[in-house]
């Protein structure tokens, strides 16, 4: 176990009884199908891969011919208009996510999913699940200077979720230093709600690793008084991790858990409490109690294993998808202008083009359990800590 300021982590991989004193787990910050996911990484991919490159590239100008449409081969074009979701519904990745902490540590399950900017998925279990086991949450996409940060903002007061996602949309659209100081002054006035900034080190627009780290001390300065934990993420690596427990360090900040899960994987980090409720945890968070964080075993994987096993969830086929999208093509979709979107089933008209068939034939075999083995020797040593 270490220690960072008011927060400890916890592995189970040197400790089996590392949830005993404990009765609830929490699980932060994991998507469903709600959620529009990037397709960023499809372009820094062909641009490290000149094979990939070929096979996309050809795919581009057949298309581009089909339709008589010059800017399909543009692949930066395509990835602006494109987006895929997660095969989990709002229940299943509630299922998935509670299941983990019931059958791996033998607590009782507090969830809050949060998919980006969009609270479609908490709203749904409110049907069925309990709002004080099941928040209102959601992961607000935040412009800030030449980069953008991911917040995670948990636990919205269910009588003005859907106008609050309104002002967060407004902010994102138009930002204002001055406004997004009264967002955060307004909701960290809410004591049962809980901000986090979301795996702080990630540069997703790709600025650079120096001035994103600058932008993120000077976000801090201005704006850290609102921010309640800084995020330990279950899909980043090691070294990512290690800058937060030492960015908490200096600022006396705490640390939390996210696993950030998409696929069909559990979230990697989880939070350990004794509160019943999710507005108890917040209060222990917030206040004088400790933030528990607890590193379940498959965060000691190799972290490339874990991101191709997330890109298989995406690309098997789901046969229990809650809306019928059973294939991949099916959960990818395309702005097609004047408010038209498309799925790929639609471009492809049912059948898959080489180049995704030797994908994920590929996929299949590098995620294999008789591959696993393998990949261990690239792995975190198990007895590794933050």
């Amino acid at each position: 176990m270490g220690t960072v300021m008011e927060s400890r982590l916890h592995y189970v991989m040197r400790d089996k009884g590392v949830a005993d004193g404990f009765k609830t787990g929490v699980s932060l910050h994991s998507h469903t199908m709600h959620s529009k996911e990037s397709t960023s990484f499809v372009e820094r991919t062909t641009r490290q891969s000149r094979l990939f490159n070929y096979f996309i590239q050809s795919q581009l100008k057949k298309y581009s011919i089909k339709y008589g449409d010059q800017r399909l081969t543009d692949l930066a074009y395509q990835c602006e208009r494109m987006w895929w979701t997660s095969p989990l519904s709002a229940s299943q990745a509630y299922q998935l996510e509670g299941g983990q902490i019931r059958e791996k540590l033998g607590l009782e399950p507090i969830v809050s999913l949060t998919d980006h900017d969009l609270i479609e998925a908490p709203l749904q279990l409110q049907m069925f699940a309990d709002n004080s086991l099941a928040p209102i949450s959601v992961e607000w996409t935040t412009p800030y200077e030449k980069t953008y940060f991911h917040i995670g903002v948990h636990n919205l007061p269910p009588a003005r979720a859907v106008e609050w996602m309104e002002r967060f949309k407004a902010y994102t659209a138009a930002p204002d230093k001055q406004v997004m100081r009264e967002l955060f002054e307004e909701l960290h006035s809410h004591p049962d709600v809980l901000i986090v900034f979301n795996h702080p080190y990630w540069d997703q627009p790709v600025v650079g690793e120096k001035l994103h780290d600058v932008v993120v001390r000077q976000f801090l300065s201005e704006f850290g008084t609102y921010m309640h934990a800084l995020e330990i993420n279950g899909l980043r690596t090691w070294k990512e991790n290690r800058k937060v427990v030492n960015l908490a360090k200096e600022t006396g900040m705490k640390l939390i858990s996210g696993g950030d899960r998409h696929g069909r994987e559990p979230n990697a980090t989880l939070n350990l409490t004794n509160a019943a409720t999710f507005a108890e945890f917040v209060d222990e968070i917030r206040g004088s109690g400790a933030s528990e964080v607890c590193i379940m075993p498959h965060f000691h994987d190799p972290l490339a294993l874990r991101i191709l096993q997330g890109l298989f969830d995406m690309l098997d086929d789901y046969p229990e998808h809650a809306r019928g999208q059973v294939r991949w093509a099916q959960r990818v979709f395309r702005h097609c202008g004047g408010g038209n979107v498309k799925s790929f089933d639609d471009f492809f008209e049912g059948r898959d083009p080489k180049v995704m068939r030797v994908l994920i034939n590929t996929t299949r075999f590098l995620v294999s359990d008789r591959l696993r083995p393998a990949w261990q020797v690239v792995g975190e040593p198990s007895g590794a800590a933050l």
